[in-house]
């Protein structure tokens, strides 16, 4: 894939439209090469998770070599585009427009104060090994799913839950089957399941004060029930 990206920017050279020519590239999620004992890419952890978003606008200069530690998703792409090519973005799609990063890519302030990911799990025994199986969902109808996991990545911290996923196509939020709190480099701060019994001071003491209000919330909901016993 990288040879064809260089020729495809290659030609653009050729024909004189480098300037002028808006280039977007990202890709798949990413790949566990045996950290957290795991292979492939069927995770909610930060390997699995995470994409390459690499965007270049030839017309905004401050942005050109630069990264950024703003939060940005997929679903950011069309708005985006549409911004960089001075369009009005339809209101009915989603996400949001990455354009703060562009004028100042050093910035903390940024259009998403969190990144969402969700992905399906199949085990034959959870109880052995929720977090990964060798087919994942492959091939398997969306109502046969057994789990889903459901992540939110701020700056700090990545919580996931998980929770049973029913043929009606609906989480069972009454009932979480693992938690994770990990830091940016996937190293978890707390790893738990339903079996285990945990002190919420000790666990809001990991985050910092929206994942605890988050927290409060999913509290507030009883789901508290399934962590402390």
């Amino acid at each position: 894939m990288d040879e064809q990206v260089g020729r495809l920017l290659d030609h653009l050279e050729l024909l004189g439209q480098t300037q002028n020519t808006i280039v977007i590239f990202h890709g798949d999620h990413g790949y566990h090469l045996g950290e957290q004992g795991l292979w492939t890419k069927k995770t909610c952890f930060e390997l699995g998770a995470r994409v390459p978003l690499i965007i270049a606008a030839p017309h905004l200069t401050a942005s050109h070599g630069k990264r950024t530690s703003q939060m940005a998703e997929l679903v950011d792409v069309y708005p985006t585009v549409a911004g960089l090519a001075g369009l009005p973005s339809p209101p009915d799609v989603d996400g949001a427009s990455l354009m703060l990063a562009f004028a100042d890519p050093t910035a903390l302030a940024s259009a998403n104060d969190y990144a969402f990911t969700e992905f399906p799990q199949c085990p034959d025994d959870p109880e052995v090994n929720l977090w990964h199986t060798e087919g994942g969902c492959q091939n398997v109808a969306r109502e046969q799913i057994k789990f889903f996991g459901f992540s939110i990545r701020s700056a700090s911290f990545r919580y996931t839950e998980w929770h049973p996923w029913s043929p009606q196509l609906r989480a069972d939020w009454n009932t979480m089957t693992g938690v994770v709190v990990c830091l940016p480099n996937d190293s978890p701060s707390v790893l738990l399941s339903h079996r285990d019994i945990v002190d919420i001071h000790l666990l809001s003491s990991f985050l910092f004060v929206p994942f605890l209000h988050l927290l409060v919330l999913f509290f507030t909901f009883g789901i508290h029930d399934c962590l402390l016993g």
